[in-house]
Order: C-alpha cells, then sequence, then structure tokens
C-alpha cells in the first residue's frame, strides 16, 4: 500500500505560505513519503491536466484519483444536460492527466427537500451509468464513497449495498472518517465493503466543542491520524489481509494546520504498517 493525500492539502500550503510554489511543495510533500494525490475536477481547470502531470511527473508523483463534487440541479432537463455535460468534461480530464479512477459524488441543490429523494437517487442513478458508458475502454474506474451526511442515499452501509448491486461495474471507495459522521460503525462497513474496496480514504476525528464539521448535532474535529478516535490500524489490518494493495489517502477536514497534519499523518501511518 502507498500513501497519498488530496492535492488540496498541499495546495494549502502554498497559499498559506509554506511554500513558495506548487513545485516546492510537491517536493517537500515526496519527501515525505507521498506518492500520489487525489484531486477535484476544479483541479483540473485551475492547473490543466497537462500542466498538473507535469509537475507531478518531476517528483515521480501521479493522479490517483479525481473527485466530481458538483451540485446535481436534477428538477430541470437543462439541469441533468448540464451535469452530464460536466461529468465527461471531468473524464476527459482525468485521461489527460493519467488517473486510473473518477469518484463520483452528486450533491444536493439548492432548496432540496426530503420528497424529492427519489429524484434524485433517479439522478445518481443516471450520473453513475453516465460515467460508466463513458468510462467504457478508457480503463478508469468509476467509484462511490460513502458519504459523511445522512441527508445523501449513499452514507449508510444499506445504501452503499443497494448502489453497488444495482450498478453493475460500479467500484467503491471506503472512506473511513465518513461512516462515524454518519452514525455507522467503521469496523462493521469495512467488513462488509473490503473485498469490494478499491480506493481508501483515511481521516481522524474528535468531538469538539465548535467546528467547520458539524453532523448529526455534534461538531468533530478533522485532525492528524491517531490523534482521534477512529479506528486506523484495526481498518488497516483488515485491509491487509484482504490483499488490498492500493493507495491510502489522508484526508484532513479542518481549516488550520492543513499541511502539518497531513505530514503527522503519514508519520503515523509509517508507524503501524
Amino acid at each position: 500500500m502507498e500513501i497519498g493525500a488530496f492535492l488540496g492539502q498541499i495546495d494549502w500550503a502554498v497559499k498559506n505560505g509554506l511554500f513558495k510554489s506548487l513545485d516546492e511543495a510537491l517536493k517537500d510533500s515526496s519527501k515525505h513519503g507521498i506518492t500520489c494525490v487525489d484531486v477535484s475536477s476544479k483541479h483540473l481547470n485551475t492547473y490543466t491536466p497537462e500542466k498538473l502531470k507535469s509537475e507531478l511527473d518531476k517528483h515521480n508523483m501521479y493522479v490517483s484519483s479525481v473527485y466530481f463534487l458538483e451540485r446535481i440541479e436534477f428538477r430541470t432537463e437543462q439541469g441533468m444536460k448540464k451535469a452530464v455535460a460536466l461529468l465527461r468534461e471531468c473524464i476527459d480530464n482525468i485521461e489527460k492527466v493519467g488517473a486510473k479512477r473518477i469518484m463520483v459524488v452528486p450533491q444536493l441543490p439548492e432548496g432540496f427537500n426530503k420528497e424529492e429523494n427519489n429524484n434524485f437517487k433517479e439522478a445518481i442513478r443516471e450520473l453513475l451509468n453516465e460515467a460508466l458508458r463513458y468510462t467504457s475502454g478508457k480503463d478508469i474506474a468509476v467509484t462511490l464513497e460513502n458519504f459523511s451526511d445522512t441527508e445523501y442515499p449513499y452514507s449508510t452501509i444499506t445504501d452503499i449495498e443497494y448502489w453497488l448491486k444495482e450498478i453493475p461495474g460500479l467500484k467503491y471507495t471506503y472512506d473511513i472518517g465518513n461512516y462515524p459522521l454518519a452514525g455507522v460503525d467503521e469496523i462493521e462497513a469495512l467488513k462488509a465493503f473490503v473485498q469490494k474496496t478499491v480506493y481508501v480514504h483515511l481521516k481522524d476525528l474528535k468531538v469538539c466543542s465548535s467546528s467547520n464539521i458539524l453532523r448529526r448535532g455534534i461538531y468533530y474535529d478533522s485532525l492528524e491520524l491517531g490523534g482521534g478516535f477512529v479506528r486506523i490500524k484495526e481498518a488497516l489490518d483488515i485491509l491487509k489481509n484482504a490483499g488490498y494493495d492500493g493507495p491510502l489517502i489522508v484526508e484532513i477536514n479542518r481549516t488550520f494546520e492543513i499541511y502539518q497534519s497531513t505530514i503527522k499523518s503519514i508519520e503515523y501511518l509509517r508507524s503501524i504498517m
């Protein structure tokens, strides 16, 4: 298993003056053992796939996955057409940057109410099927992760079971920290899906009095791995025993010391792997 991080966490270090350039930040990241980055579809528009690939190649790094996180205006035909067009553009950019995975993360539109849930699920189905059609023959896996908010119909064990059964060819990204945020046991979930897991996000959490993460009436801090209550080592043991050999992506969702927490997380992972 190799260790990666979200490009946004490395980019944060540049924007906050820790490094003068992305090149300098990637050099330091590589020195600490980061071999791959998880990238937003929007990053591929900011840097262009060719420029980002060139920057990463200099440090023997690569894009392991791209996540497509967009509000889906499913209420109108025009809204769905726009979502499909953005999805196809994302996949085209993934080919250019050389990534092998796309994670589709459909977001609720403004003013969503629970009565629209079935319509939202149909929109998700349409996007996932379109992603599978458009990636056919391109050596790009289409994945869905368990989301952290139970308002979304892909956050619980039952939800993930449903989608993996409903969409043949769909792969699974295991996000260990999103399960407790959704009130689900992270180890029980991993045991349910370990054989279908092709990608892993690792985040740790602790309950706090105030933060940028509020789920089920509880505030959480997304801190460095090993600093919270999420059972990281137990999960890694299960993944190893199941033969998982894909990337482990460190995810930090706090608003401060993001890069520093990333590096501490890598040190922790090395100590338990």
